[in-house]
């Protein structure tokens, strides 16, 4: 059970509590909050240690779309330099690859194994950057040092993954590219061991690392059981492996003021309306977390030159979002309707300065782009990610475009994990 966007603590402790008594086979939920609430809750109510682990289960799920797209605000610079220095004209989703070696590098790969989270600038770009791109040296030290997590050398970032979420889209569609890429990946492992073992004088250099195992599928959008049988219904090479429910507690569920009538407001209005000092029935209209990290941090000025010049030098830089140029009028009103100033940075080929994230699929049921941003701002940025990600998928598992973006990849993980560029000022 998740709930960082649900809109009223009830509502997710009882999301949570209801999973936990009625659902055969709950494993634990994802919400830390209603962990931390429930168990000394239980405790003060006399429930035993053993009785509160039973109910509570343990803390489980995987990270959020939030961590790829706030990396993503924070250092596009490394998208852009990535981009050209695999000579397309316009940056390519590495970051995405990014964030998710920043987590496991913090957290390590827990105990089912590492999982990715491919959909937020789509999975085929994902897949198409993941399979390209090598696991940086600085990494793989990291990993063993901090979690004893021996990472062979030569792997691919795809290597990585042992769990796969597949959040948005058709499932047996997504299912199909991952395990699509999962044979190719096995394919490519074991040609370079047969050609290793065919080398002439015996191997030269280090072997070639053993191919992935099939990877564990994990539908965590489930909001109705008839939902769950029907993807237990798929063929057995495209069922998940663990389904996961978000309906309940995932939501923006209305809530009445306790001692106040209800007044029928309905929500998406403007601030003020609907609050308890109206006696109304209110609904929140939260921005997810990292919407909230937009509004809080501008971006800073500098752009693709200044990621390559200071990977070049020391390893640092690509802290910054985008390039300045001149200001549109879009862009200040939109500074002005927030009431501070934000500033009106664009990169190189347009794009405002701003956190996006896609989603698989045509219903755009996972799209979301800053919501302060003016709403031909907000399509343009869409639009611009979009082509990025198409860009990505371009990337082949060899040849100079992949040389490049492990380059590169490595030196925007050596500035954030080494030189701090994402330490707030």
């Amino acid at each position: 059970m998740a709930g960082r966007r649900s809109s009223d603590l009830r509502h997710l402790l009882l999301s949570n509590l209801f999973f936990m008594r009625h659902c055969k086979g709950y494993a634990g939920t994802s919400s830390v909050l209603a962990a931390a609430l429930l168990r000394p809750a239980l405790a003060r109510a006399g429930w035993g240690a053993a009785a509160r682990r039973g109910l509570v289960g343990g803390l489980v799920g995987t990270h959020a779309h939030e961590m790829a797209s706030a990396v993503q605000q924070l250092m596009a610079g490394w998208d852009e330099a990535a981009g050209a220095a695999a000579g397309f004209k316009g940056p390519i989703c590495i970051t995405q690859l990014l964030a998710h070696l920043l987590f496991l590098a913090t957290n390590g790969p827990g105990p089912g194994g590492a999982v990715a989270l491919p959909d937020t600038f789509t999975t085929p770009a994902f897949l198409a950057a993941s399979l390209a791109a090598d696991v940086p040296a600085q990494f793989m030290t990291d990993v063993a040092a901090r979690h004893g997590w021996t990472v062979p050398l030569g792997s691919k970032v795809f290597d990585l993954f042992r769990i796969w979420r597949v959040d948005s889209g058709e499932c047996a569609g997504v299912a199909a590219r991952i395990l699509d890429a999962w044979e190719a990946r096995v394919a490519a492992c074991t040609a370079a061991a047969a050609a290793t073992r065919k080398a002439e004088g015996g191997s030269v250099g280090p072997p070639p690392p053993p191919p992935p195992p099939w990877p564990r599928l994990l539908h965590s959008n489930l909001g109705t059981v008839e939902e769950a049988l029907g993807l237990m219904a798929l063929p057995e090479r495209l069922r998940p492996h663990t389904l996961g429910f978000g309906g309940l507690a995932d939501g923006f569920g209305a809530f009445s003021t306790p001692g106040r009538s209800s007044g029928g407001v309905s929500g998406g209005g403007s601030a003020g309306e609907g609050t308890a000092a109206e006696g109304g029935e209110a609904r929140l209209q939260l921005a997810s977390v990292v919407m909230k990290l937009v509004q809080a941090r501008p971006p800073l000025a500098g752009g693709c030159s200044q990621c390559i010049s200071s990977s070049n030098s020391t390893g640092g830089g690509g802290s910054s979002s985008s390039s300045s140029s001149s200001s549109s009028s879009s862009s200040s009103s939109s500074s002005s309707s927030r009431g501070r100033s934000r500033g009106s940075s664009r990169d190189m080929h347009g794009v405002q300065a701003c956190a996006c994230k896609l989603g698989d699929g045509s219903g755009g049921s996972k799209l979301q782009v800053d919501p302060f941003l003016p709403e031909a701002d907000r399509r343009h940025v869409a639009e611009a990610t979009r082509a990025a990600a198409s860009r990505t998928r371009l990337l082949s598992a060899r040849g100079p475009r992949a040389d490049a973006a492990s380059a590169m990849l490595a030196a925007a993980y050596h500035a954030a994990s080494q030189s701090c560029v994402l330490k707030l000022s």
